[in-house]
């Protein structure tokens, strides 16, 4: 604005401020997070910031969202409960005629803890007898 006083011979020159709105941009990713579990599947994340530049004056606030995540496989967890392994197939017969027996084994999951009962199993098994008995 220009105003021009005449009594007293001056000009003034007054510029306005006029403001724009400034919408907002999304800055860069961050690293992303470790895994938030040790073992088996968990997440990671990273983020960003509305703030390259930041909306101001009524601008528009950046669309989308500002977190990033995705699932992480690590090892698997260790079973808690000490358990068994399935049983391996019945032995063959430890003879093969008359009468003799036949074993199965099984290994526990977990060797520090231990698991309750046997690791091995026993059956009888019967032949005809033995030629000459």
């Amino acid at each position: 604005m220009i105003f021009v006083d005449i009594l007293h011979s001056t000009l003034t020159i007054k510029l306005s401020c006029m403001l724009f709105s400034v919408n907002g941009s999304w800055g860069p990713w961050s690293q992303w997070s470790i895994c938030s579990r040790t073992c088996d599947i968990g997440q990671r994340r990273r983020i960003r910031m509305c703030d390259s530049p930041a909306p101001s004056h009524g601008g528009q606030h950046c669309s989308d969202s500002a977190v990033d995540v995705v699932n992480c496989k690590m090892d698997d967890c260790p079973d808690v409960i000490p358990s068994w392994n399935n049983w391996s197939p019945w032995s063959a017969c430890s003879v093969t005629c008359s009468n003799g027996t036949s074993t199965r084994n099984r290994t526990c999951k977990h060797v520090l803890s231990g698991c309750s009962g046997k690791s091995t199993e026993t059956t009888d098994c019967r032949f005809s007898p033995c030629p000459g008995s």
